[in-house]
Parts: C-alpha cells; sequence; structure tokens
C-alpha cells in the first residue's frame, strides 16, 4: 500500500511498453520488494504513516520510538497534535491513561522522547506505554509565495487564488489543509473535498455545490506539488502524474534498484550473470556487484541510514 514507486514508472524504467501487460504480476512484485528492500536497508520508513507500538516503561523518563524521524504537526503551543502516549500498567488504555503532550518533548529527527521533570517517569511494566505517532522520510513541502497558491475558476466565474498554508506536510495533512484553505476562501462558492490515495499515489479534489470548476495550471503555483501537469475542468480532478513526497535521491535509489532486480531475474532479455553493467534510461551506466546493492544505490542509501542514538 505505502510503495515508493508506481507500477507505471517501473515499466517505463525498464522500457516495458505501458499497453505490455504481460509482465504485469512481475513489475507488482517488483515494485513491493524495492520498499521493503529500501527500507530495510535505511531501517526508517520511507512513505510517510502511521505507526503503532508498545515498550517497556522501565521507570525511566525517556522513550525511544521504533521509527524515525517523527512527523509531527503542532497546536499553537507548539505541541504535539498528531501523536499519542499512553502509560497503563494494566494495558487497557483508555483515555484516562493518555499523557498530556504538554508533559513530553520529540526530537523528530531520533523519535527521543522525553518526559517533562525530575520526578516524571514512564511507570515499570511490560509493554505498558502505548505510542500511535506518525513517521517517514516523505514530505510535501509549501513555501509561501513559491508554490503556495492554487487557482480554480468555478463555473468560468473568473480565476480565484487560494494561498495555500505553508508547511511540510505528510500527504495526507496536505490533502487536509488544501481542503481547509479552500473552502475558508469566501470567494470561493462550492464545498470542497481533497483526498490523497497511496494507493495511486494522487490527490483529487472534488467540489459539489457548482456544475465545474478549472483547475489553472502554472509552474509557479502548487500544481506540480501535487501531480498537476495541466489545466482541469470538471466536479473531480485528478493528478496527471504520481507524487510522493519522497526525496528525489531515494527514487533515484530506487530506480537502480528496480533494474538490479530486474536484470538479476528471468524476466529480462539480457540476465544478470551475463553482465556487470547496463546503461540506464537516463544516460550513463549502472554497475553491479552481485553480493550487495547496486553502488549508486548504496551510496544514496548510506546516508539515510539508521544511527545509534
Amino acid at each position: 500500500m505505502y510503495e515508493i514507486v508506481t507500477k507505471t514508472e517501473i515499466k517505463d524504467w525498464l522500457g516495458i511498453a505501458s499497453t505490455d501487460t504481460s509482465k504485469d504480476s512481475f513489475v507488482e512484485t517488483l515494485r513491493d520488494a524495492v520498499t521493503k528492500i529500501v527500507e530495510t536497508y535505511i531501517q526508517k520508513p520511507v512513505i510517510t504513516r502511521q505507526f503503532t507500538e508498545y515498550h517497556d516503561g522501565e521507570g525511566k523518563s525517556t522513550l525511544l520510538l521504533d521509527q524515525y524521524p517523527v512527523y509531527l504537526t503542532r497546536d499553537s503551543n507548539n505541541d504535539p497534535s498528531n501523536m499519542s502516549i499512553y502509560d497503563d500498567t494494566d494495558r487497557g488504555f483508555s483515555s484516562s491513561y493518555l499523557i498530556s503532550p504538554e508533559d513530553y518533548t520529540v526530537d523528530e529527527d531520533t523519535g527521543l522522547v522525553k518526559l517533562y521533570g525530575s520526578d516524571t517517569f514512564f511507570a515499570d511494566g511490560k509493554n505498558n506505554v502505548k505510542a500511535v505517532y506518525w513517521a517517514g522520510l516523505s514530505r510535501f513541502e509549501v513555501v509561501s509565495g513559491q508554490n503556495s497558491y492554487l487557482v480554480l475558476n468555478e463555473d468560468e466565474t473568473g480565476d480565484t487564488t487560494t494561498d495555500i498554508t505553508a508547511g511540510k506536510y505528510s500527504a495526507e495533512d496536505l490533502a487536509s489543509q488544501i481542503q481547509s484553505d479552500l473552502n475558508d476562501n469566501s470567494s470561493l462558492s462550492g464545498t470542497y473535498t481533497v483526498t490523497y490515495s497511496h494507493e495511486t499515489q494522487k490527490f483529487t479534489i472534488a467540489v459539489t455545490g457548482v456544475t465545474s470548476v478549472a483547475f489553472k495550471y502554472s509552474s509557479s503555483t502548487i500544481a506540480e506539488l501535487i501531480g498537476f501537469s495541466a489545466d482541469q475542468s470538471g466536479t473531480s480532478l485528478v493528478s496527471d502524474t504520481p507524487v510522493t513526497g519522497v526525496p528525489h535521491d531515494i527514487r533515484l535509489a530506487a530506480q537502480q534498484i528496480a533494474l538490479y532486480l530486474y536484470e538479476m531475474s528471468g524476466q529480462s532479455s539480457t540476465h544478470f550473470q551475463n553482465i556487470v553493467s547496463r546503461a540506464t534510461p537516463e544516460g550513463g551506466t549502472l554497475r553491479y556487484l552481485q553480493d550487495q546493492l547496486p553502488p549508486v544505490a548504496k551510496m544514496i542509501l548510506d546516508r539515510y541510514r539508521r544511527v545509534s542514538v
């Protein structure tokens, strides 16, 4: 469900025609494998998503989450608003055992949670601490005045620009923020629902209350960030291309791994055992070491590997 690249992208990388469905099952397996290989190697989630885990309290004032970097949204007091931490030795984890976000800090880069105060500790128990939080490397960054504008034209009544709130978002939170900002714009008369699909890796902007809405593409707006590459019109507007928020170098590593696995398989016209290198679609040469990741992929992913705290 949470994939770094799509089946269509892999087929393009491998030179398989989009109309050729004979290898789709293999390509889907390859797509899933690439994500697992990358996340296993760096020991971090790539696609930002929600995790639930349990820890022994051990009477400590700190907790090291299993996943990082942690993705946090914050309230007006700068406290975490999308994380829940419970401490319950009976493991019922009702709301009465929820620790107030005002009582802890989170290091987003390492996943280290610290309780405030010298006398504040987690209870000494077995799996008595439950943490529900978001983590991953993917981010959608909206920069005010650069890619924050979203331009719509309802029922051919003229263009209306909405300035989307700046920030670094998960896919779900960006969809939610766009929806909120559109519905808060008094110049728009429609009611908007914005969603993101991890299956297709595309955003959908749906509207009711108007006959049709036109999405106006411009490279200086939010269009490319959310996968729109041209004008669209209708009541349900869907990204033209998949977007993930994954760093570009990780996507390059995923491409190298996909090519490597393809050559190892019996699906390729030239088998891995018979070659030591091959040309890539972008130009240049991909060289193989048979007992490890392709060198370019390894070099990239080594920068993201988990480190000890």
